[in-house]
């Protein structure tokens, strides 16, 4: 048995065994692992850092983001903002849903009566329901 190379050899009850000894041969086998340092990690520590010394980018020029341009064009035009709800009511509505319930509670909340009145015009992109006075 070559001792020099940890894998052709494990341990079984404190005795060491042939690797390519027949299954069943030992009920109790018991595995060994040695941790070993990566090569090319133990000169250098666990991190290191190179200065390449420029940035690795740089922006172009000052913008405005899509969203932004988008959101001024809405106002503008004195659009509904919150979009595809009826106000900002509804809209609040919604992202409490989204945040505070889990998938199977907003299911629930779907299955609710004054939920079913909701009603959809899928051409202007409104939501909107018969709110009770």
């Amino acid at each position: 048995m070559d001792s020099d190379n940890p894998r052709s050899s494990y341990e079984v009850n404190g005795s060491d065994h042939d690797a390519r000894a027949p299954r069943g041969s030992s009920k109790h086998r018991r595995v060994t692992i040695e941790e070993v340092e990566d090569e090319d990690t133990a000169s250098k520590g666990i991190w290191s850092i190179e200065d390449y010394g420029q940035f690795a980018a740089e922006p172009l020029r000052q913008g405005i983001t899509h969203f932004k341009d988008l959101l001024a064009e809405q106002e503008a035009m004195k659009q509904n903002l919150h979009v595809p709800f009826q106000d900002e009511e509804d809209w609040g509505l919604a992202r409490w849903l989204f945040r505070q319930t889990t998938q199977s509670g907003a299911d629930e909340f779907l299955k609710l009566p004054i939920v079913s009145h909701l009603t959809v015009n899928v051409e202007l992109e409104l939501v909107t329901y018969n709110r009770l006075s």
